[in-house]
């Protein structure tokens, strides 16, 4: 809720100032991802320490990770700046640092609230606040908008509403973007990435993923057009696991049973997230049907063959290639012919896909290479740019 309190209010600073329909949609963009360049819970929680450091960290991997987007490109900017005191900007009349500043003043009007106290009794106390802080921390004209939007109880009832996300998220006026696939090939890169780096131990996986599904859907004949649906699935479909524990998903060795109880449930995750997203329906069930199995032993929906159609058979083959043929904390990554061996008995048992399996034996070196490429491609970005 941190994300989406912080660009509402940045959202009515905007309407305020009378923002452009772009500028305030690049406003609200940033706000909701401030923190992306924190890839962990844990990092979240060092977010308020007092450390310039951590600080810095933060926002220069935000920009990084957010930089390689075009739609994002300034709202990277604005990522990278929000945690600059206004009184030390060099060029304060210039857009991005203003702007950067609303988020700023949003961001620290949500961390300054406290859930267990009723909104209004807070509300006085908390302008107060923000306005000393008029000409030094924020910009005079930030802060004076602010006072004006925040007068009516409305705003605050709105603020500290349990159903903020879906009403923000129907304004149409700030998510009525629709973009191309290849637009989206990218930002589902950065989601990736945001997924992925959770975890040292997983870093590379969906990447890995999402290159080997590519490849098979070639081999496939699917069209180019159909591959890129296929990479983006592959890209996406472990988002479900942003909602679990950090301590399982860092866990150095198997999951026991309750363990693996709680992660059950990630798929059934990627399928609400990416479909209250306007993702596509294809890639939305490519996606989030990656742990289904022929047979019907599969999860969460327990669905059977003649449910499951050829871009899920797919990416249920190829999660479990890579997984298969990733180095993972208990274990190394395992032979080719022991990939092919234990791929071969899960057709045989009737769960995989026999000819899909059978792809990956024979075209094994193509695929591998491939998957191989993107996660040290993923791995050098993770070490060298945000380490």
């Amino acid at each position: 809720m941190h994300q989406i309190k912080t660009a509402y209010t940045a959202a009515k600073i905007a309407d305020k100032l009378g923002f452009s329909r772009p500028r305030k949609r690049d406003l609200v963009y940033a706000a909701l991802l401030h923190d992306v360049g924190a890839l962990s819970p844990e990092e979240k929680s060092e977010l308020h320490s007092a450390d310039p450091g951590q600080i810095q960290r933060h926002t220069r991997r935000g920009r990084i990770v957010l930089s390689r987007v075009p739609l994002l490109e300034r709202c990277s900017v604005l990522i990278e700046r929000h945690h600059e005191r206004w009184s030390s900007l060099r060029r304060p009349t210039e857009s991005e640092g203003f702007d950067a500043n609303i988020i700023a003043l949003a961001d620290s009007l949500e961390l300054s609230i406290s859930r267990g106290i009723y909104i209004l009794f807070q509300s006085g106390p908390v302008r107060r606040a923000l306005y000393d802080r008029r000409g030094s921390d924020f910009a005079p004209e930030v802060v004076d908008a602010f006072m004006e939007v925040s007068v009516p109880e409305e705003f605050w009832f709105e603020f500290a509403s349990p159903s903020l996300p879906s009403d923000f998220a129907g304004d149409g006026k700030l998510v009525d973007y629709r973009c191309s696939i290849s637009e989206f090939a990218p930002i589902s890169t950065l989601v990736r990435d945001i997924i992925d780096f959770r975890s040292t131990f997983t870093a590379t996986h969906s990447s890995g993923v999402a290159a080997s599904v590519g490849v098979a859907g070639k081999l496939l004949g699917f069209s180019d057009e159909d591959c890129l649906a296929l990479t983006i699935a592959g890209n996406l479909h472990d988002i479900g696991k942003m909602a679990i524990p950090s301590a399982i998903l860092n866990k150095p060795g198997p999951l026991d049973r309750n363990e693996e109880t709680i992660i059950r449930q990630h798929p059934y995750l990627t399928s609400c997230i990416l479909t209250r997203a306007g993702v596509p329906v294809d890639i939305v069930e490519w996606a989030a049907w990656h742990h289904e199995r022929l047979d019907g032993s599969g999860y969460p929906r327990r669905a059977q063959a003649i449910d499951i159609r050829l871009g899920s058979r797919i990416m249920m083959v190829m999660d479990v290639f890579t997984a298969l043929a990733e180095e993972r904390p208990y274990r190394p990554a395992m032979k080719p012919d022991a990939v092919r061996d234990i791929l071969r008995a899960q057709a045989a048992d009737g769960k995989l896909e026999p000819s899909i399996v059978e792809l990956v034996s024979d075209s094994h070196a193509e695929i591998n290479q491939a998957m191989r490429e993107a996660q040290t491609k993923a791995a050098d970005f993770y070490r060298e740019k945000l380490g």
